[in-house]
């Protein structure tokens, strides 16, 4: 995975040693997630997703930007039901 041996990526995961940076961004890549829920400095795992979500938010109209908030307000509603 990312370039980086499975035994390479045990040593990572018990500890022996950290791995360098450059690994640990493909890592993060590959694993979908914020270089810095990787290694431990947020809970948030989503953070690809959020800079997402804020540039597409950012680029709609202000209809549009009213009608997104509207549904993400709509769906934690929902969520919160379940």
């Amino acid at each position: 995975m990312a370039g980086v041996s499975k035994a390479t990526i045990s040593k990572y995961e018990a500890a022996c040693h950290p791995p360098k940076l450059i690994h640990a961004a493909a890592i993060a890549r590959a694993l979908n997630v914020g270089f810095s829920y990787l290694i431990g400095f947020t809970d948030n795992r989503y953070v690809q997703e959020t800079n997402i979500l804020t540039d597409l938010f950012l680029s709609l109209s202000d209809d549009g930007k009213t009608e997104l908030l509207n549904y993400a307000r709509y769906l934690e509603t929902k969520n919160a039901k379940e």
